[in-house]
């Protein structure tokens, strides 16, 4: 019987038509980004390494890359390709939990730039180690096979070329459930009334309904997107939203607001923190804008937002999760026109990643 190494290896062999790394640059910090990730198993992050990336060794990893890069970047959908065979390799020859190991390839997957993994560690926030590892648990494969499926379907969904195939397009909300919200905090918001509610997203270049335009005496005049689908601020693999934020900055727009059509949820320890989406500028990255429990300007969420790391920020917690259940409240009262393929607006139960965020499926 053939070990899980060698099955890991053969899986590889059979889809390994090019080198999964461009130059030595990339694939080193691939292993710093583990080391991070997962300290307790720093010491096995070069051997993770060249197991992901189909080598026999570390060594033979290093007399194989090229040591000039490309400067080429992989399409998302390819780094699908290996999906399965990834995930597998962490859970069962690195003892890494299976949530722990998607999250961290979601964020740091094979193949990726040097650039976009250093960006995944700033945005994805600190991994708890106590949600990490399996401890020497064997887990069930069929369980482990499934749970791999589901997440290779919500990775689909982030793929630009692969999100109509999957029910993470849905409705947008009406604007109304955010003024609700806006005028809680003393936020001057004008509703769009131009906007159609029935439109949807197209991947091949729409952006998302304009919901009004929010007027601060600091920042100016702030457009407001809704968007017909969910972001997690550990956003960088996710090229759907990417197109929306690049779209956004080619249309000249300055400062803008993008709203998911779900709240999320992050927790550090019974501190909760309650995210709508995301500020988004020409010239900056996306900086996640979360609704406290207290009125609070929109400049100062601004500049939380850049600073936020995941440490507890009081200013922006929202106590026992009152702006969240006002906003869930306000979406199952949303009267959302049901999209032309019947595929319907619900508000799915949240699973918890292993960097404290609670997120809808």
């Amino acid at each position: 019987m053939k070990t899980d190494s060698e099955i890991q290896h053969d899986l590889f062999a059979a889809n390994s038509d090019k080198p999964r790394w461009c130059c030595h640059q990339h694939a080193y910090t691939w292993a710093a980004q583990f080391q991070t990730a997962f300290p307790a198993k720093a010491y096995l992050a070069f051997q993770a390494l060249a197991d992901l990336s189909g080598y026999d060794s570390p060594e033979a990893m290093d007399l194989a890359l090229p040591a000039h890069c490309s400067g080429e970047d992989t399409p998302a959908i390819e780094l699908l390709e290996r999906f399965t065979q990834d995930r597998l390799a962490l859970v069962n020859q690195f003892d890494i939990h299976p949530i722990a190991a998607n999250h961290f390839l979601d964020l740091c997957p094979i193949g990726s730039p040097a650039p976009a993994l250093e960006r995944a560690t700033k945005i994805g926030v600190g991994f708890d180690e106590t949600q990490c590892y399996l401890n020497g648990a064997a887990p069930n494969q069929d369980d482990v096979l499934r749970l791999i499926k589901d997440q290779l379907i919500d990775a689909k969904g982030r793929c630009l070329k692969t999100a109509g195939d999957t029910d993470r397009l849905s409705s947008y909300l009406t604007p109304a459930a955010y003024a609700d919200i806006f005028q809680f905090h003393g936020w001057d918001f004008r509703v769009d009334a131009t906007s159609p509610a029935d439109q949807w997203f197209d991947t091949r270049g729409g952006m998302g309904l304009i919901a009004g335009e929010l007027q601060d005496h600091d920042l100016g005049a702030i457009t407001c997107y809704l968007m017909p689908f969910t972001v997690s601020p550990a956003y960088v693999s996710d090229e759907l939203f990417i197109h929306c934020n690049t779209t956004l900055h080619h249309e000249g727009h300055k400062l803008s607001l993008m709203l998911n059509n779900k709240p999320s949820k992050f927790m550090v320890g019974e501190r909760q923190y309650t995210f709508i989406g995301f500020f988004s500028e020409p010239g900056s990255p996306p900086s996640p804008c979360f609704l406290p429990s207290r009125p609070t300007s929109l400049a100062e969420l601004r500049v939380e937002g850049v600073l936020f790391n995941g440490n507890p920020i009081p200013q922006l917690e929202d106590v026992g999760g009152d702006r969240y259940l006002r906003l869930a409240e306000l979406i199952d009262a949303s009267d959302c026109p049901e999209p032309s393929d019947n595929r319907s607006r619900k508000r799915d139960p949240f699973f918890m990643l292993p960097n404290g965020w609670q997120i809808a499926r």
